[in-house]
């Protein structure tokens, strides 16, 4: 891998090309694309768990099932007269 990699810095040098387009030309061909692909998919797998973790905690019930939807307690209505 390594001297298919020298070689196309070699012919790349040949070509006139600068080494950031070189570089470009190796990220998105071949064996290495197929690994950036690879870390992309799981960098989003993990960036959409995180996202709907997020969510699921965020939209908790905060009242248990069941109870009213208030905070006017019985006791507030014993003192009325």
């Amino acid at each position: 891998m390594f001297k298919e990699l020298t070689q196309i810095y070699k012919i790349g040098k040949d070509l006139g090309l600068t080494k950031s387009e070189i570089n470009r030309m190796v990220l998105f061909s071949g064996e290495i694309s197929l690994l950036v692909k690879i870390l992309l998919i799981i960098v989003g797998v993990l960036v959409t768990a995180v996202i709907v973790t997020a969510i699921v905690i965020a939209s908790r019930n905060i009242y248990p099932s069941g109870t009213l939807y208030s905070s006017v307690k019985i006791n507030d209505f014993r003192n009325r007269k």
